[in-house]
């Protein structure tokens, strides 16, 4: 978590002092990480964050120490805990995953890793789709 607001201290100047802020440079809008669920619930959607808990998240080419918690439909990540900071998700079913304007089929229980300023809506759009946005 140190790192995370490590990564958001910002410089502030004061007539001529300089200071430090730990007030974040962030939109009003934007948390750590968040993830919306609005696929049916016959989808099980999870979130995790790495380097804690006793738990193991697969990503595309390593598996990771995690806390991981199933998002109920129609559910964000800050409603299972307010603030969290989640650093992946996934779909128990194959998932279109579009980042950048690039589209990946993710296979099903596999985790998709989030930057901090990544918002995540998963819907239903001819099939099961995860857009993240930055």
């Amino acid at each position: 978590m140190l790192k995370h607001w490590a990564r958001r201290l910002t410089v502030v100047t004061f007539s001529g002092l300089l200071g430090f802020s730990l007030l974040t440079a962030l939109p009003a809008h934007a948390t750590l990480g968040d993830v919306l669920n609005r696929l049916p619930s016959n989808y099980v959607v999870k979130v995790a964050e790495f380097g804690m808990g006793t738990q193991s998240c697969r990503l595309a080419t390593t598996t990771v120490r995690c806390a991981h918690w199933w998002l109920p439909s129609g559910q964000s990540d800050d409603q299972i805990r307010p603030g969290m900071d989640t650093d992946a998700f996934m779909v128990e079913r194959e998932v279109l995953v579009i980042r950048a304007g690039l589209a990946r089929r993710v296979p099903a229980f596999e985790y998709t890793q989030i930057g901090d300023l990544a918002n995540v809506e998963c819907r239903v759009d001819g099939g099961p789709v995860c857009i993240i946005s930055q």
